[in-house]
């Protein structure tokens, strides 16, 4: 994992610590937030 990567994730984790989940299906969220981190590496990926 790349260093700019990290500081991402890192900066992720702690808004979604803030965030109230409560009404978000988890699934449906990380289902969707997987397919973005998806997409980004393949386009990362193609564009090599």
């Amino acid at each position: 994992v790349c260093c700019a990567e990290k500081e991402e994730l890192i900066e992720g984790y702690k808004k979604a610590r803030g965030l109230d989940l409560s009404g978000v299906n988890k699934e449906e969220f990380y289902l969707d937030n997987f397919k973005d981190r998806l997409n980004k590496i393949y386009e990362l990926a193609f564009s090599l």
